[in-house]
Parts: structure tokens; C-alpha cells; sequence
């Protein structure tokens, strides 16, 4: 084993780092032999090492149920990319735990496999850096599908639109009015997804209202039974005390139907769920498990807790990653958490978890108190109810996409606007300052100029204008500029026919 053990530290990647720990392990999880840098990093001596699991050194991945020590050591090197380490936590032979850096390899030796693990303890410093360039890593990852949103919301406002328009004109031809429906289907079940992702990364456009928790959990009963199995109970212990938050509404019924969903999933033998409400302060301890850094104050808390099998250690902090999922094909796509997540940030507030293996799991949810103060809404959605004249109104459309262009061309036609319509900010600033328009349309990002700075043009000369922004991935500049500007709105992709000329309609001066 020492020779073993020697071999597998000078073909490393990093053979001058003497003081790396090595464990070998059978395929059992047995300890066969360790360095003496092990024994000084868990305080024991070989003698006392070989011949256990190893489950008491490194507790997980190592001690799940289910597979054998074998095929859950590949399934963690699978896990890792090019061999790079994780964090895990190690424990000593006092009980203590730490973090160290876990590195795993397959070996071969006399016709038999053994597993080596490589690791190093991290000091504080070095734990904190770590978790830093791993949140530096989905913060790109938010990026990345944020921008993929964009293109895919683009693709289904074409997909969603024209084929609504079959199904509204479709005729006496059955199969075509078939045929449209489930491409709208389909394509109303892509926007989900994407709504998802965006939610994921933090860059979903709110609709938020005062909303009594206890009540909308109340009032959610019928929907959270259905997500729920037979074998299933539910108790809910909510708070006496006001709960009043600021929300999206169907942002926040989605996310009580994932976590409920997930706690269902996590008891496959059945057993209860337990729904509880608080108010709260917020502390340096929540603080450490949470998703974000939240303001001190007071907070409503959901919490949402199962009998189910847990989650384990090394898995934990990758829960809320978007597309990472436990479950099996065709079960989820891994966008629930990463959702909640993203929604819960936006939305002020933060996501705590508490799980151990086969001891369930607790998630908490922290929104801010609401204090009872709005800011005025100045884009058009107070209700107001008008009677619009849209006969002889111009709009100014600004889309470099041509298939989305002639959908919202079309659409607006249709309900009897005159439109002209141009692909690049630059041509459309030109003609906003030769002619005579009540609206800009404009796509955020195009080609040049943006639609943003397009705005902020026509702003200077024409207070009045009323302008629209659409995007597939509306970024938090572009929500700053439409709460804070009187008939500027935004409009998120893929969006219908209804949807369009709704906020449209509601960015118009009421007639007099």
C-alpha cells in the first residue's frame, strides 16, 4: 500500500505537495492503508484506520444507501470535471468536522481496484475563496442562460404567435386548427421553461402585490394536495401575527408547488409534510446558510419541511444550480430551486436549507416584512379602465428581428393602429424626429444603439412619447428605467396577441 500510495503521489498533478493527505480504499469502502499526512489530518494512526469504512473519515459521498461504495465512488468522479477537487467535509477521530479538498482516482493493483482519495484540509480563508469562485461560476452560468432566453424568447414569440393566429383563423379545417394547438402547446410549455431559467438568474420581470401568506397558503390548499401523492399528509401551522409581503403572486403559488412537490418526491414511503409560518429577525445565523445577503429587519419565513431521505453534504450546495436534478429522466429538468432561488432574490429576501441523510430536509424562505409603503406605479398598470380610440394612433416599431417584427406589426394593424416599422435604432430615431408618432415599440437589445439608449434620445425632445421596451432577458437597467419613468413599459418575450396590445393599450393616454 505504501508503494501504492507513493506511485499515485509522484504521478499526480501536483507531486511537490508532500503534505496531501491520501487515503486507499477498497471497492467495499474499506480503508486498506494511508500516508502519514493522513494520520495527522484525521488524528488517527493507520493502525486504527485500516480495516474501517471509510464513511468515518469522509461521511459523504460515502455513506448513502442504495449503490455499492464502488458505484458511488465513479459516480463522484464522474461528478468532477477534470479531476478537480470538491469540498466535502472531513471528520477527526474527536468527532470534529472540517473542510478539506477531496480528490478522487480508480486504480488497479495484483487484479484488484482500489479508490485513492487525495485531500487537504482548508483553512477558513481558503474555504471562503472557494465558495467565492464557485458563486463567480453561476454567476456566469446565469449569464449564459440568460442570453440563450434571449434568442429561444425570440424564436417563441413567432412560434406562440402565429400559431394562435391559426388557431384563432384557422377555419373549418380540423386538422390544422389540431395541428396549431399543439404547436402552441408546446410552445407555451417552452416559455415556462424559459421563464424558469430567467427566473433562475435573477432577471424575471415582477408583477408583485401585497399578499397575506397565510392567506394565499390557505387559499392554495386545492393546488398543493394536487402536487402531491396519495401516501402524502400535509400540516400547516401558520403564524397569528400579520405576514404581509410585497411578491409576485404567481411566482410565489409556483414556488410553494416546487417545494412541495420536491418534499413529496423526497418521501417515496410516504409521510408528512409540515407547512409553518413566522415573523422573524434576521441573524449572522440564517445569514450562513442563506442562498444571498439580505438587509438586517424583519422578515416572514415559509417554512416547508419533510420525513424524507434527506440530502446529502457534497450535494447541498448545488441544489439551487440550475438544471442540476437528482431525479430521473423525464422527472424534471432542474429548474424548480434555481428558480426559487432567483425569485426569492429579486424579491428582497433569501433561501436557508437544513438536511442531513435519512433525516429530511427543511427549507426556509425569508421574505422582508412589507412596512406598508408602495412606490407608484407610472407604467400604465393601476387599472384605470379606458375607452381607447386606436383609429389614426402611429406607432414607431423597432425590431431587428424580422419574423418577431411582423408578428407585432400584423397584431397591431389588426386592432387598427398605423405602424411603420424599422430593424435598427438609428433608422428609428430618424424617423421619430421627422414624424409625428404616439408610441415607440422597441426591442432592447439590437444591433448599434440599444433600445435603451433609443429612449433615452427620444426622451430629451419628446417627454410625452410613450415607449415600450420588449425583451427576451430585461436586465435589471432596463426595469430601473420603467419603474422610474411615467408611460414607459416592458414587456418580456415570448408574449400573445392579448398580452401585446393590453400593455399597449394601458401606456395611452385615456381618451378624453
Amino acid at each position: 500500500m505504501r508503494e501504492l500510495i507513493s506511485n499515485f503521489l509522484i504521478s499526480s498533478r501536483n507531486p511537490g505537495e508532500a503534505g496531501d493527505s491520501v487515503l486507499v480504499v477498497d471497492d467495499r469502502g474499506i480503508i486498506q492503508g494511508s500516508n502519514s499526512a493522513a494520520e495527522a489530518l484525521f488524528r488517527c494512526t493507520e493502525s486504527e484506520m485500516v480495516g474501517r469504512d471509510v464513511a468515518l473519515l469522509v461521511p459523504e459521498p460515502c455513506s448513502s444507501e442504495g449503490d455499492s461504495f464502488g458505484q458511488r465512488c465513479r459516480k463522484t468522479m464522474t461528478d468532477q470535471i477534470a479531476d478537480c477537487p470538491r469540498e466535502v467535509l472531513g471528520r477527526r477521530k474527536d468527532g470534529s468536522l472540517f473542510p478539506m479538498r477531496l480528490t478522487m482516482s480508480e486504480v488497479t493493483q495484483g487484479g484488484k481496484m482500489f479508490f485513492l482519495g487525495m485531500v487537504r484540509e482548508l483553512s477558513e480563508l481558503e474555504a471562503q475563496k472557494y465558495r467565492l469562485l464557485n458563486s463567480q461560476h453561476m454567476e456566469e452560468m446565469g449569464l449564459v442562460a440568460g442570453g440563450v432566453a434571449h434568442e429561444f424568447n425570440n424564436l417563441l414569440t413567432v412560434i406562440n404567435g402565429f400559431a394562435a393566429i391559426l388557431v384563432r383563423k384557422g377555419g373549418d379545417d380540423p386538422n390544422v386548427l389540431r395541428y396549431a394547438s399543439s404547436i402552441l402547446d408546446a410552445g407555451l410549455r417552452g416559455a415556462k421553461i424559459t421563464g424558469d431559467l430567467l427566473a433562475s438568474s435573477g432577471n424575471q420581470i415582477l408583477h408583485p402585490r401585497v399578499v397575506d401568506l397565510n392567506e394565499f397558503l390557505e387559499s392554495m390548499e386545492a393546488r398543493v394536495h394536487g402536487a402531491i401523492r396519495a401516501n402524502i399528509t400535509i400540516e400547516m401551522d401558520l403564524s397569528d401575527r400579520s405576514n404581509r409581503i410585497h411578491v409576485d403572486p404567481d411566482l410565489l403559488e409556483q414556488m410553494v408547488v416546487v417545494l412541495v412537490r420536491n418534499a413529496s418526491d423526497a418521501m417515496r414511503h410516504g409521510g408528512c409534510i409540515r407547512i409553518h409560518t413566522a415573523v422573524t429577525e434576521m441573524n449572522a445565523e440564517i445569514l450562513e446558510k442563506a442562498t444571498s445577503e439580505v438587509a438586517p429587519g424583519r422578515y416572514v419565513v415559509l417554512e416547508v419541511a419533510d420525513e424524507g431521505e434527506g440530502i446529502d453534504a457534497h450535494i447541498l450546495p448545488k441544489i439551487f444550480s440550475p438544471f442540476f436534478t437528482t431525479k430521473s429522466i423525464g422527472e424534471g429538468v432542474g429548474l424548480g430551486l434555481a428558480m426559487t432561488s432567483g425569485f426569492v432574490g429579486q424579491s428582497g429576501g433569501c433561501v436557508a436549507v437544513d438536511s442531513r441523510p435519512r433525516q429530511g430536509a427543511t427549507f426556509r424562505v425569508y421574505f422582508p416584512v412589507f412596512d406598508g409603503s408602495l412606490p407608484e406605479s407610472n407604467d400604465g398598470r393601476d387599472g384605470q379602465a379606458f375607452e381607447l380610440a386606436t383609429c389614426g394612433l402611429r406607432v414607431l416599431m423597432v425590431e431587428d428581428q424580422a419574423s418577431v417584427r411582423e408578428f407585432m406589426r400584423g397584431t397591431l394593424e389588426e386592432a387598427g393602429y398605423e405602424v411603420i416599422d424599422v430593424g435598427t435604432a438609428e433608422e428609428g430615431l430618424a424617423l421619430a424626429f421627422s414624424q409625428p408618432f404616439d408610441l415607440l415599440v422597441s426591442d432592447v437589445k439590437l444591433p448599434g444603439m440599444s433600445g435603451l439608449d433609443l429612449v433615452a434620445r427620444l426622451r430629451e425632445a419628446r417627454q410625452d412619447m410613450a415607449c415600450l421596451l420588449v425583451s427576451g432577458y430585461p436586465g435589471e437597467q432596463t426595469l430601473r428605467i420603467a419603474g422610474l419613468q411615467d408611460r414607459i413599459g416592458v414587456l418580456k418575450k415570448p408574449f400573445s396577441r392579448e398580452e401585446f396590445l393590453d400593455r399597449v393599450r394601458r401606456l395611452q393616454r385615456p381618451a378624453r
